[in-house]
């Protein structure tokens, strides 16, 4: 099972890579 923060770390690392897209 993914920890809670490793999760959160891939989720904001999507995130910003789809920012960064824009």
């Amino acid at each position: 099972m993914i920890n809670l923060p490793t999760q959160g770390l891939i989720y904001f690392s999507y995130f910003l890579e789809h920012q960064s897209n824009n």
